[in-house]
């Protein structure tokens, strides 16, 4: 008989779900478990002092009646320009209309928030936004590219979203002539146009598709001013103004109104069918001939970010509007996010290099950070025109996901200006200027690639939870865990120890049908409450599972002496030995109902000890181990008033004994 010592792992020492060195269910023996980590770690949460159950859940009642399917409930904190403290909070919903009619977009501040904003006769986009001034800029897409459609702006109260870019105002019905009022217009030929200012401060596109946006007006008489008729007497619902466009003098006319410089010459702030203006052409010195060059309204993007004082999207499709596709970033004018200039606006990035088309971006320490799928690249404003800006590959072998980016709970939307994570296929890595070489998904690589070989694990979302110091990943792959939960189901990263790949902690986190079965949005502002928003209900004291220890499957590693190793028992010992083994379980117990072990292959000697009054106590299980497994044990209990479970230190003690020693 050979004895073991003891080993005992203290609650800090925990290091969470290890799965690596196998393939499928195929033990490695060259990459055992640790002895203070577990190839299952479910519905586990660290604390400093050892273990304790995931977190409940918070009730939530959407507003309004919204059927079907919700696919994301996405929250936002916004300040109204020029409004200090006038601080608002809330959150869209994403909605699939079902049997797959269209794609609804709802907003908790609507003027009716149970009538959708924005509807997209498509049934299965999602959403991507950016808080702006006071607005928000945002899209729909299908985690691949942006949808044939634009991107809308957006402000919480309005009863809809419009098109980026607002309206685009032909000439037609409108006249320009001598107004018999005095004034000081130069007699004779000048081209006009319009264009409106929307409720945002964009001014509007001039388009010279059949040439009705701008033309030649001839005005008779010197020395007056100039009336517009057939203006609208009213303006759209998004616009505030109406600016009236004007050139200089025209002599020797080419006959193509859009060769002259527009100026703008006077804006109409209250609506009316005619107005009466003058200028001087000395006058005319603000251009507006930029307005030839904008979108009228921008494509649908995969996503957005903020860098040098300019929106930046990208992801579009290529369409019969669109040539340059999704390996490019748009890039609107400065201080203008509305304002995308054709010509200039744009960055391309390595389009012929086969990747998939831009994923993510954004700025670190004053470059503009740039992620396809298997390599990053990085830019910066040179001061000149964006289609100036050299793009250099960052890395050539790590990339990203769309929505790859961990986001920070408690500053919705934001991301950390001195590092970010990123989801790559194949890890997880935090960048500070590069890539740490050993990706944070270090302990966990067979599960990782098991999520990564799925064919929709892109859609991710990530939170950055840094009061708790979690990072909580939405997974959406078919993958059966060690308690086979349905997907999607959440990865559980724990870096309380530090941000590198020996120091995070994994679990995995799985919701029951009574709390509405799918994640959509997860958020955890203070460490302790989480708020898991489904389909509309949630259910705060469902009964909860904690399972740890290793999947029956595998022979995970046995005891030598105090030290975990592998391969120690032979074909004879199997026979001739059994293993007696004791565990011993310390920490808070006072709301267990049940505890069961889940190894198969063992003989019980004796009956489950548990404490059924003291807040603090020890349960002792006295098992026959057959086979040498490491045991896995399934904490079963419900969530009462008071502490929630907790397990401080796990001591195990082993001895191999032959079978007639224990008459078997």
């Amino acid at each position: 008989m050979k004895d073991q010592n003891a080993i005992v792992i203290k609650g800090e020492d925990f290091d969470g779900l290890y799965a690596r060195g196998v393939s499928g269910t195929t033990y490695n023996p060259q990459d055992p478990c640790p002895k203070n980590g577990w190839t299952t770690a479910h519905q586990v949460r660290f604390l400093p002092w050892g273990l304790q159950d995931r977190p409940g859940t918070d009730a939530f009642t959407l507003f309004g009646t919204i059927a079907e399917d919700i696919v994301q409930i996405l929250p936002y904190h916004t300040n109204q320009q020029g409004s200090p403290g006038s601080a608002i909070d809330g959150y869209f919903i994403v909605e699939h209309d079902s049997p797959g009619n269209a794609t609804n977009v709802y907003d908790s501040n609507a003027a009716v928030p149970s009538t959708p904003i924005y509807t997209l006769a498509s049934p299965t986009w999602y959403m991507s936004f950016i808080v702006l001034f006071g607005r928000i800029a945002f899209t729909l897409h299908n985690y691949s590219t942006g949808a044939l459609a634009s991107y809308q702006v957006y402000k919480p109260g309005w009863a809809a979203s419009r098109d980026n870019g607002g309206v685009t105002l032909g000439l037609g019905g409108v006249n320009f002539a001598s107004s018999g009022t005095a004034g000081n217009v130069t007699q004779g030929v000048h081209v006009f146009g319009l264009a409106y200012e929307t409720n945002t401060g964009h001014i509007s596109a001039i388009s010279t598709v059949g040439g009705t946006d701008v033309n030649f007006f001839t005005l008779a008489n010197a020395s007056q001013q100039v009336t517009a008729t057939g203006l609208p007497a009213a303006f759209p619902a998004s616009v505030s103004s109406l600016h009236i466009l004007a050139s200089r003098l025209v002599v020797n006319s080419s006959g193509n109104p859009v060769d002259y410089e527009l100026f703008f010459a006077h804006e109409v702030t209250t609506a009316a069918a005619s107005v009466t203006f003058d200028f001087t052409d000395e006058s005319l010195i603000d251009s507006a001939d930029y307005l030839y060059d904008l979108f009228g309204s921008l494509y649908a993007q995969l996503g957005f970010t903020w860098y040098a004082n300019r929106l930046i999207a990208w992801g579009e499709q290529y369409n019969s509007g669109s040539t340059e596709g999704p390996s490019i970033l748009r890039v609107s004018e400065s201080g203008k996010p509305e304002s995308f200039s054709i010509s200039n606006g744009i960055v391309p990035v390595f389009q012929d290099d086969g990747d998939s088309g831009v994923k993510n971006c954004w700025e670190y320490k004053g470059l503009l950070i740039i992620q396809k799928e298997s390599r990053t690249f990085m830019t910066r404003d040179n001061g000149d025109e964006p289609n100036t800006w050299q793009v250099d590959v960052l890395d050539g072998t790590i990339g990203g996901v769309l929505l790859g980016i961990a986001k920070t709970s408690n500053q919705v939307g934001a991301i950390r200006t001195d590092f970010t994570i990123n989801v790559a296929k194949n890890g997880v890595y935090l960048f500070d200027g590069k890539y740490n070489e050993i990706p944070l998904t270090w302990k966990i690589e067979r599960l990782w690639q098991e999520i990564s070989e799925q064919s929709d694990y892109l859609r991710y979302q990530i939170v950055d939870i840094p009061t708790a110091k979690l990072l909580i990943f939405r997974v959406t792959a078919a993958i059966v865990l060690e308690v086979s939960p349905s997907y999607p189901y959440l990865l559980v990263c724990d870096y309380s120890k530090g941000l590198s790949y020996q120091t995070v902690r994994w679990a995995t986190w799985k919701f029951s049908t009574g709390e509405g079965g799918d994640p959509v949005w997860i958020a955890m502002e203070n460490g302790t409450n989480m708020r898991i928003i489904w389909d509309g209900t949630n259910n705060t004291n469902t009964i909860r599972n904690m399972i740890i220890g290793t999947r029956d499957s595998e022979i995970a590693a046995v005891f030598d002496d105090g030290e975990l190793v592998s391969g120690e028992l032979n074909p004879g010992d199997e026979i001739d030995y059994w293993h007696y083994g004791v565990i011993k379980l310390r920490g808070n117990f006072s709301h267990v109902t049940n505890l069961n072990w889940l190894t198969a292959n063992e003989a019980v000697s004796s009956a489950l000890l548990l404490p059924q009054t003291s807040v603090e106590g020890d349960v002792t299980r006295v098992i026959i181990n057959q086979k040498s497994y490491f045991p896995q044990f399934q904490i079963l209990f419900s969530k009462t008033t008071g502490d929630e479970f907790h397990l401080r230190q796990i001591v195990y003690f082993y001895q191999k004994h032959a079978q007639d020693l224990l008459g078997t």
